[in-house]
């Protein structure tokens, strides 16, 4: 690496360690993070002058010695402008590198396309920028789900009108992957070295995590979680085989399920809310059902890979939790792992602003850099 790259790829190392460690001082992050306490000094010092950082005396239990001094990242650090598109909602929102939501506007989408919605767009985007006049904003994010196929033009337009509108960088990342970096770097992931986040939607997509990190895939691929077979001569599911778990627990399958047994025309987590609140016999057998039929699609994975933690994500994320114990026990008992051990199965931590909160990981090497420049 040259000084330049070297340079950049510490201070990037420095502010994520400040992120799960806030209030360390240099020493703890040049010990910690295996450099120099000269390196941490200059890095420090950089963004201290450009209020990316402040530094505060913490309070010491012995009176011996200088207060020790703790860093923090600032609340009048830069901000970004975050855009989440997936297939039912737009959503912008005003974040902070600290990964806190300042604020956000949700639009949703009934009968009208992605087009209709592009001015709401700008018009939210431009609010929170003549309210925010004073604070350097430096980039855009837009994170949208992998599968919006329909909708693969207007998507396009979007990202070259945003990079025409605003003298911004903007740079753009799968829901999925944004999610998951988010559960990896504070959430249920957090340690984990092999695990399994899966995003529950119309269609059901999934995440492997090895080694800590997310699995690597060739370009374009995905690890069609939705397209693991639970029954040979099982529903007919559109990618041409039968038995896809996603003919079966996509929300979409669930949600024609449930309103042909209750005649109650809401949505999958309109379902889990009322499950929540009062029990009612017919939701609770169609939700058990569920959990059944993904644990025969996640024992095959558990046999392979012996995560350490399944997240369950979108829709997933607003299952009553006896669902997702249900769902654990029957693979916990099933699969061939160690006796006596369990797969826990989590919600994730982020929940609804997850892939909001996880787009600013990818973009930070290029935001950070034209934050502090």
């Amino acid at each position: 690496m040259n000084n330049s790259s070297l340079k950049d790829a510490n201070t990037k190392a420095l502010q994520t360690y400040l992120l799960s460690h806030p209030g360390s001082s240099r020493v703890e992050i040049a010990k910690n993070l295996g450099l120099s306490k000269m390196t941490v000094t200059n890095i420090v010092t950089r963004l201290l002058a450009v209020g990316y950082l402040e530094e505060r005396e913490e309070n010491q239990k012995s009176s011996k010695g200088r207060p020790a001094k703790g860093l923090y990242l600032s609340s009048d650090s830069p901000k970004l402008i975050g855009i989440q598109i997936s297939s039912r909602s737009i959503a912008v929102a005003f974040l902070d590198f600290s990964f806190h939501v300042l604020s956000k506007k949700d639009i949703q989408i009934v009968e009208k396309g992605h087009d209709e919605f592009i001015p709401l767009i700008f018009q939210e985007i431009d609010r929170i920028a003549r309210e925010n006049l004073s604070v350097k904003i430096v980039g855009i994010v837009v994170s949208m789900e992998d599968d919006l196929s329909d909708e693969a033009e207007i998507n396009a337009g979007l990202i070259q009108m945003l990079k025409d509108k605003y003298p911004l960088p903007v740079q753009t990342v799968s829901s999925l992957k944004a999610e998951a970096l988010m559960e990896l770097q504070f959430g249920s992931l957090k340690g984990i070295s092999e695990g399994l986040f899966i995003e529950v939607g119309e269609h059901l997509e999934a995440i492997i995590i090895h080694g800590g990190k997310i699995l690597s895939l060739p370009e374009n691929a995905k690890a069609e979680f939705g397209h693991i077979s639970i029954d040979y001569n099982g529903l007919s599911c559109e990618c041409g085989n039968r038995g896809c778990i996603e003919a079966y627990a996509s929300t979409s399958a669930m949600e024609k399920k449930l309103r042909d047994i209750t005649k109650l025309k809401i949505d999958f987590r309109g379902f889990c809310e009322l499950q929540a609140k009062k029990n009612d016999s017919r939701i609770d057998w169609a939700l058990k059902d569920m959990m059944d039929k993904l644990a025969a699609a996640l024992i095959g994975y558990v046999n392979l890979l012996h995560p350490a933690m399944i997240v369950l994500s979108g829709e997933g994320s607003f299952l009553p939790d006896r669902y997702l114990s249900r769902l654990e026990k029957a693979i916990s008992e099933k699969a061939r792992i160690q006796k006596g051990t369990k797969v826990p199965v989590k919600k994730p931590v982020a929940k609804a602003d997850g892939a909001l909160l996880g787009s600013i990981i990818p973009a930070m090497d290029q935001l950070l850099a034209s934050s502090i420049k």
